[in-house]
């Protein structure tokens, strides 16, 4: 049962519901187009049902509600008190947004793990769970394109909303050379957040199972995480550049400035923004996608250690590690120093030598170590050099077979889409014979209408004409008996008995015809009736043959959609 609206997007709108069977609040994403498949909205359901973590949104079934397919998922609420994004929420410190996009980048490394790729981490995707103020990544919505229709790269846009484009934005070679592999024509995302790579546009296939694409689906979610990052701690997204409007302003233009150019750095947008988190958000922000933090996992870690005040991965070399452990432990590293320098004196001419002997002693050790150690990992490098030859060589043979397979599945789809088009014809000229049965069925029912009308005028002239008659009969009768009853009017009598036979004979000739043209009227409506009946069995037919042929049509067209290798 439906109770209230929490938010309304671009696909879709998230309702608060009751669930009979499961007995429980739950949240139900009702998408707003009727004809979307039902198996495109069960893929998104289940890539965000197989993500085993507490940092993304869960769900538990697919329905259907008002002819409209939905998705039944977890309520992001606390009682009465519902969740809000990171688009309305306010931290009330850089701790703390820190925190929070550690935690989505722990729902969405688990994600990963499972082979599900977000590629529109914004904001407004980012739940903060009011029982535990705990960050959830949810609408997994562009994990699968099927849902979402190309629109005119012209067309205004809404600020921070997820648009569809299918044309490419020309671009520096800088910026294009390094993502030839991935490129192609679709652009799907939000131009505010959109990483460079999506703003060019990307292959329809890319395969989170091949290496190479699964490491640049992960740096799209990762540019996504420290964008958000960005957007909380500077308090507006990183595009459009300048103090643009997004809403003044087409995808398209937003889109030319993540391509063409780069952000201000967190810390110049914003000079309160600590130095060591601001190098977190460019490195996660990085223009190249390989640049960038290798795995979500990796940005969370770095964005808790400085949290913790411990070493990131970008603080390198000893110096650096050294000051953020003695800033972290300040009070203690100056009492240490104290009591370094009172034992210093006494105890550093006997343990210096001491401890060069031992260094030297300890420095060939390891070269010994170092030297052993090359030995066995060049033996081990030729056994495997050995096995990725065999690995190689069989690779090549399964490449050669798929080749002559999608081959072979190329031609059958040509032969699904010509028999798929016949039938479309054979559908359309079926439906054309349909319009003219019916235009004939409507010409024939109007002209029946006009018949019936004709008819019952005929037949009350006709009783208006009988009664005519009898009163002309009862006048006869009397005339009768008045010319027995009158014999000195007998002429006269005569004379008038004469014209009134005529006259009746006159009205009993004229009915007579008109009741032949009665009869002919009814025989032509039966043979009207007849021809109706006919007509609605032809058009009785012809839909029956409509339905058959549509039948034939969505089974090709299933056939067409199932996998070239199936």
């Amino acid at each position: 049962m439906l109770v209230r609206t929490l938010g309304e997007g671009a696909t879709a709108t998230v309702w608060a519901a009751r669930h009979e069977q499961l007995g429980a609040e739950v949240a139900i994403k009702v998408f707003h187009r009727k004809d979307l498949p039902f198996h495109t909205v069960l893929g998104e359901a289940k890539a965000a049902a197989g993500i085993p973590s507490r940092n993304a949104i869960w769900v538990y079934d697919v329905d259907t509600f008002g002819g409209h397919h939905a998705i039944v998922m977890e309520l992001c609420a606390d009682g009465d008190q519902a969740a809000r994004s990171l688009r309305d929420a306010q931290p009330k410190d850089h701790a703390e947004a820190a925190r929070w996009i550690a935690e989505a980048a722990r729902g969405l490394a688990a994600a990963h793990d499972g082979g599900v790729f977000h590629k529109d981490v914004k904001p407004a995707n980012i739940l903060i769970n009011p029982s535990d103020d705990r960050a959830q990544i949810t609408d997994f919505g562009l994990a699968n394109p099927a849902l979402w229709r190309p629109r005119s790269a012209r067309s205004r846009h809404a600020a921070q909303a997820t648009v569809a484009l299918d044309d490419l934005i020309e671009s520096p070679l800088s910026v294009v050379d390094p993502l030839a592999s991935i490129r192609g024509s679709m652009r799907l995302g939000t131009p505010e957040f959109m990483a460079p790579e999506q703003a060019v546009g990307l292959r329809r296939d890319l395969d989170g199972n091949h290496a190479l694409d699964r490491r640049h689906l992960i740096a799209i979610d990762v540019y996504g995480l420290g964008a958000t990052l960005w957007y909380l701690l500077v308090g507006h997204p990183p595009f459009p550049l300048d103090g643009g409007d997004p809403e003044q302003m087409t995808p398209a233009e937003i889109m030319a400035q993540v391509v063409e150019r780069s952000p201000p750095t967190a810390r110049k947008a914003n000079p309160k923004v600590p130095r060591r988190l601001a190098a977190i958000v460019d490195k996660a922000m990085h223009r190249d996608p390989l640049k960038r933090y290798r795995d979500a996992s990796a940005l969370a870690d770095d964005l808790d250690a400085w949290r913790t005040g411990h070493p990131t991965s970008l603080d390198r070399g000893p110096i650096a590690r050294a000051a953020v452990h003695l800033w972290r432990e300040r009070a203690l590293t100056a009492l240490l120093v104290v009591l370094a320098f009172i034992t210093a004196g006494s105890t550093w001419v006997v343990r210096a030598n001491d401890a060069r002997i031992r260094e030297q002693s300890s420095q060939i050790e390891e070269q010994h170590l170092a030297l052993e150690t090359q030995e066995v990992s060049f033996t081990d490098l030729e056994r495997k050099h050995s096995k990725t030859e065999a690995v190689l060589d069989k690779t090549r043979a399964t490449l050669e077979s798929t080749r002559t397979a999608l081959s072979a599945s190329d031609g059958a789809i040509h032969q699904r889409d010509a028999e798929l088009a016949a039938r479309d014809a054979q559908l359309q000229a079926a439906a054309d014979q349909l319009a003219a049965a019916e235009t004939a069925l409507t010409e024939t029912s109007t002209s029946l209408d006009d018949t019936r009308r004709d008819l019952l005028a005929l037949q009350l002239d006709r009783d208006a004409q009988v009664a005519q008659l009898e009163s002309t009969r009862r006048a006869l009768a009397d005339t009768s008996k008045q010319l027995d009853r009158t014999n000195d009017a007998l002429s006269t009598a005569t004379e008038n008995n004469l014209d009134l036979r005529h006259t009746v004979d006159d009205l009993e000739g004229d009915v007579a015809a008109r009741s032949a043209r009665i009869a002919a009227l009814e025989k032509a409506d039966a043979a009207s009736r007849q021809e109706l009946a006919t007509l609605r069995d032809q058009v009785a037919q012809a839909r029956q043959r409509i339905t058959e042929l549509r039948a034939e049509a969505d089974r090709l067209r299933a056939l067409q959609d199932a996998p070239s290798g199936g």
